[in-house]
């Protein structure tokens, strides 16, 4: 939302339950959060060190790098289990492979193939891993939108096979997780 008056311009971003606030002065920010607190009671900080999981660092007149660095990091923390493994593994430098013969192709990945393999997956936090990736790409890694929207549509029934590819891309987002979004100005 913006609002543009006599005393400058005010924009607020609304996240679900964040709510972040840019003026172009003081004396408009300290009324809009004057005016916000007596409707909705609430704590408020000059410096925005957090946004809907995004991490934020701002250098006046200089730069904003966002990131979520915290977020990969407990995603890692979470699900993955064995992690000196993983930081040997090939996932911490590519996604996938290009051989489309490869049984680890992303064309392979299918639905699970059996109830064997259903009552398996019921116990692994497929979804749980695939959701906190989705909202990654969304917001700092794009160059994860592909794989996670394509096993997006294992989400109801996935194979161990899914699982494993998901768990390749939280390590890569891991083994690459000083990327960031910097905006100059």
């Amino acid at each position: 939302f913006t609002c543009h008056c006599s005393k400058g311009l005010i924009a607020v971003l609304v996240w679900v339950d964040d709510i972040l606030v840019g003026a172009s002065g003081h004396e408009i920010y300290e009324e809009f959060k004057r005016r916000y607190v007596a409707c909705f009671p609430s704590r408020h900080s000059d410096k925005v060190v957090k946004f809907a999981g995004l991490s934020v660092e701002y250098v006046r007149n200089s730069h904003v790098t966002v990131h979520q660095k915290s977020h990969v990091e407990a995603a890692f923390e979470k699900y993955i289990h064995d992690k000196a493994s993983a930081l040997r593994s090939s996932a911490t430098n590519r996604l996938g492979t290009t051989d489309t013969n490869s049984p680890k192709h992303y064309t392979k990945v299918t639905t699970a193939g059996c109830d064997a393999e259903r009552g398996k997956m019921k116990s692994l936090p497929y979804l749980s891993k695939l959701a906190t990736m989705m909202y990654v790409a969304n917001f700092s890694l794009p160059h994860l939108s592909f794989i996670t929207t394509y096993l997006g549509q294992f989400m109801h029934d996935p194979s161990t096979l899914a699982n494993e590819i998901v768990d390749e891309v939280i390590i890569f987002a891991f083994a690459n997780r000083d990327s960031t979004i910097i905006k100059y100005f």
